[in-house]
């Protein structure tokens, strides 16, 4: 993919905190297309000291949308996670405020309403979205067993379970991902994450408040999620917690879940001797 077939001058990468930002920017580099990275104040990032990097502060949000139409930035993508911000409301000028009255009254309403409505705040300031898919299109992978190791026949059994639990679920706005094992819903991802929710599981396990044989990872978009903000994530990082849990493989809805470093997450699931299935 090129900027031409991006069709657009120079896109701002909103950067939240873990290893995705860092991978997209990489791409970008890669495809010489014009980009500034805006880190907001209080939300971690790996990316603070790039040399495009602009910091910016939530109540200075107008200024923020000044200075990039100042450097001629046409387009948006987001990446990386970001808590909701607690606002110091002294301190947001008029201007501002008239843009982040439509984001604060969805700061309470679930994330699929907060999005749709940051996306339409930066499409208001005439910011095209621009959605991961167009910027790291072979990090979604294709339909099919990527790894040397396949699931057996009970773990395709508990992929069809959790896909039916997922789908009940999916309208609650919960977590994107969960974990089964012999049918059993073992835990559901919520508002901390998926790295806390294997956590969960690796610590009742250790200490014999429940126990199971195996299982599955299951993670995927929540239905009529918004394309272009919190698209699912695995990488090395995942593969770990999901082999320190006790279970045998990660399935992910192929073309719609970002696998961080592919052929190097790939790898270790090989050498950690778990599975990685890319279904449709």
């Amino acid at each position: 993919m090129d900027e031409a077939n991006l069709d657009i001058k120079t896109i701002a990468i909103v950067a939240g905190g873990g290893d995705l930002p860092p991978v997209v920017v990489r791409s970008i580099e890669e495809k010489n297309v014009n980009f500034v990275i805006v880190c907001f104040d209080g939300v971690p990032s790996k990316l603070t000291n790039h040399e495009n990097t602009v910091l910016a502060k939530f109540e200075e949000i107008f200024e923020l949308f000044n200075s990039l139409s100042v450097r001629g930035v046409d387009s948006v993508a987001f990446c990386g996670y970001v808590l909701r911000p607690k606002l110091n409301f002294s301190l947001i000028s008029q201007q501002s405020k008239t843009i982040l009255e439509p984001l604060i009254s969805k700061f309470n309403n679930s994330d699929e309403n907060l999005f749709t409505a940051i996306i339409d705040t930066f499409k208001s300031q005439n910011f095209k979205p621009i959605s991961l898919k167009q910027l790291i299109p072979s990090a979604f992978c294709e339909e099919g067993i990527l790894t040397a190791i396949s699931p057996s026949d009970r773990e395709i059994i508990d992929t069809g379970r959790a896909e039916e639990i997922f789908q009940l679920i999916s309208g609650a706005d919960l977590g994107q991902s969960l974990v089964v094992s012999d049918g059993l819903c073992l835990a559901v991802e919520s508002a901390p994450g998926t790295d806390l929710m294997l956590e969960y599981l690796t610590n009742i396990k250790k200490q014999d408040k429940f126990s199971w044989n195996r299982g599955i990872l299951y993670k995927a978009p929540k239905i009529n999620q918004n394309s272009y903000i919190d698209s699912p994530v695995i990488g090395e990082k995942t593969l770990l917690a999901v082999k320190e849990a006790g279970l045998a493989g990660i399935v992910v809805k192929s073309e719609s879940v970002i696998v961080l470093n592919r052929s190097l997450t790939i790898d270790l699931a090989d050498k950690l001797g778990l599975f990685l299935w890319s279904k449709k």
